[in-house]
């Protein structure tokens, strides 16, 4: 009991497939010229560059350049030190003395040198260590006129000197 459905619509609200699809049709047409009208409005213009930002760009760019590789003298931070020499000797002193002591008291309690100032703590900054013997050392740090440079020897409280004066320890 199959029933034929005649062309057109019927009560149900049937719709023969070819209508549909130029409905379809219609509406992708629709859509089509609605984007070409709003990629028409969007257009993007060209950038309009003036005489004067031309001229701008080019200033910046020369100013760069002489900046970047003429490296001019009044740029120069070469020479300058705020930090005085005898600062400078002083702290130099002062890591020496902080090593040795850390030596001293790792050769007392070790009852040997170490091989390295790292096995007797974090070294303090460009100090090195060099073993003399089976009981002295040299101890060396660059300086603000050349190398720094202790003997276990030596004494230890001449080799400081007034460094702690210097740099503000004692009054």
């Amino acid at each position: 009991m199959t029933r034929k459905r005649d062309k057109g619509k019927d009560s149900s609200g049937y719709q023969p497939q070819s209508e549909l699809v130029g409905a379809l049709a219609d509406v992708l047409e629709d859509q089509k010229a609605k984007a070409k009208a709003r990629k028409e409005v969007r257009a993007p213009r060209s950038p309009k560059t003036g005489p004067l930002k031309t001229v701008i760009l080019l200033v910046l760019t020369g100013v760069s350049a002489y900046l970047w590789f003429g490296s001019p003298e009044w740029l120069s931070t070469a020479n300058d030190n705020p930090v005085a020499p005898e600062l400078l000797d002083a702290g130099a002193r002062m890591e020496i003395y902080l090593n040795a002591i850390k030596i001293e008291d790792f050769k007392a309690r070790e009852g040997r040198l170490p091989r390295s100032l790292a096995e007797v703590g974090e070294p303090q900054a460009e100090v090195e260590f060099e073993p003399l013997g089976t009981d002295g050392y040299r101890l060396a740090t660059p300086g603000p006129e050349g190398i720094i440079s202790y003997i276990s020897s030596e004494s230890l409280e001449l080799f400081l000197g007034n460094a702690l004066e210097v740099i503000g320890g004692v009054e």
